[in-house]
């Protein structure tokens, strides 16, 4: 007898376009280890009329001598299910 654990994990990015005249600003910055004695920073600021909304959702399945095809519809659904809920 195994117990058996399966995951799924589903990272989710939603854009939505903004009201007419909205104006939404990015700003995302990069830090690199360039040698034991530097690094390098970046940063980039941009402009744009779409908000960005970034989630995961983890689904698990855990049983007793759980075998993938008997688990895998079933995550698919709730992993659905879940993203769903975002709309």
């Amino acid at each position: 007898m195994k117990d058996v654990t399966y995951m799924l994990v589903c990272d989710i990015q939603v854009t939505e376009k903004t009201k007419y005249g909205a104006i939404v600003r990015k700003d995302t910055q990069v830090d690199t280890k360039v040698s034991d004695a530097g690094s390098s920073r970046q940063t980039v600021s941009e402009v744009s009329n779409r908000k960005e909304y970034r989630t995961r959702i983890v689904t698990t399945a855990n049983k007793a001598n759980l075998k993938l095809e008997d688990a895998q519809n079933l995550m698919f659904e709730k992993t659905a299910f879940a993203m769903s809920g975002f709309f």
